[in-house]
């Protein structure tokens, strides 16, 4: 715990996360529970070395389709990086003993890991492999899951038009499936033949965002953390000093390479930007809302600005987190019934694009309402 609260102040949430649990998870607490008569930080050599063997692999846990746990060996892509974080902590134990002996001097002991074991060229040139793969992949769909997502939520709109356009207590009919609307007059809910209450504002909502977060990042390549940050004073204008021309700017905060980048903003990415403002802008004034965002990486709230993804949430102006995407996203693909030809699992990606099946027009199990999970319900009121 001193060790930790003296690399505090240089590292940031994440970082300080990471080393905390590569320390305490990943390396001291397997050794007291594999060999609990070591009570210092001297590690014998076969101590050491059966530790190191432990740390190879590790246990990943997948979910079936049919709901039950999948459990399979693999071996440990962040191995190094354990290594590395070990390393530095008895060498900066050891550092810092000639400056505060009485503190530091009673825990300094001889490094377990070598330099050699720290410099594993061959697993980054694996990692990277490995994402431009997923990449190459993924690429293949972009067009067509972008197609998707702008025909999901245009359905949606189509069903929640049909529903306002009755009187409360009305009957309606989306894709052939009778719906009662609700008695509240300002609100878009209905019910089924089976009773089960629909959303149909919330699902209209979540369909928009799953379209406005697939056109953002494909025409920016920004992260996900990137986008969910970027505000309106983000957009500004630039004169080309040769021909006075006007080109308008996208500015990306620094967020894991802590660099600010600059984009430019093309004509489609532009209508993207220009639909979004119009949905979040204040009916009243005009103007996008200011709205504090928690900082789910750096564990803080920042600044009110006015952020661009965000929604009106019961009539307080509510930011969307990475989470929301994530589940927003699942929805598109499912939409897709994009499915793994192994185990018919949605929320994944196949490799293989022969068994990839996109409808161009919804199927019947994609009426409104359905995959609305316990998270869909409740995750941000969306």
């Amino acid at each position: 715990m001193d060790y930790l609260e003296e690399r505090r102040p240089r590292l940031d949430y994440s970082t300080l996360d990471n080393l905390a649990r590569h320390l305490t998870r990943n390396f001291w607490a397997d050794i007291e529970r594999h060999h609990p008569e070591v009570d210092t930080l001297y590690l014998p050599a076969d101590v050491a070395a059966a530790w190191k063997e432990r740390l190879r692999t590790r246990i990943q846990r997948r979910r079936r389709a049919d709901g039950s746990i999948e459990e399979t060996v693999v071996e440990r892509a962040d191995r190094v990086m354990i290594f590395i974080a070990v390393r530095a902590f008895y060498l900066d134990i050891a550092r810092w003993a000639g400056e505060e002996p009485g503190r530091w001097g009673p825990w300094v002991a001889p490094c377990p890991i070598k330099v050699a074991e720290t410099a594993d060229r061959k697993r980054l040139t694996r990692t990277k492999a490995r994402m431009d793969q997923r990449t190459r992949e993924r690429l293949l769909l972009l067009e067509t899951f972008a197609q998707a997502a702008a025909e999901h939520h245009r359905i949606a709109s189509a069903h929640l038009e049909t529903a306002r356009s009755v009187p409360p207590g009305g009957h309606f009919t989306l894709d052939g499936a009778p719906y009662t609307r609700g008695t509240n007059p300002a609100g878009a809910a209905a019910r089924d033949a089976q009773g089960r209450l629909v959303h149909l504002d919330r699902a209209e909502h979540r369909a928009f965002w799953a379209w406005a977060t697939v056109e953002f990042l494909r025409h920016t390549g920004v992260r996900v953390e990137e986008m969910l940050e970027t505000t309106h004073h983000a957009m500004i204008q630039y004169r080309l000093p040769t021909t006075g021309e006007i080109v308008p700017l996208l500015q990306i905060a620094p967020s894991k390479t802590d660099v600010e980048r600059v984009l430019l903003i093309s004509p489609e990415l532009a209508d993207v930007l220009a639909t979004i403002i119009r949905r979040v802008r204040d009916s009243k004034t005009g103007l996008i809302p200011l709205v504090t965002r928690y900082d789910c990486e750096e564990r803080q709230w920042n600044a009110p600005a006015p952020v661009l993804f965000q929604y009106d949430r019961g009539g307080e102006p509510s930011t969307l987190n990475s989470q929301t995407v994530r589940e927003i996203l699942k929805e598109a693909v499912a939409f897709m019934r994009l499915t793994d030809a192994a185990d018919l699992h949605p929320a994944g990606l196949p490799p293989d694009v022969h068994h990839r099946r996109h409808p161009h027009r919804p199927a019947t199990s994609h009426r409104p309402g359905h995959c609305r999970t316990r998270q869909h319900q409740h995750h941000d009121g969306l």
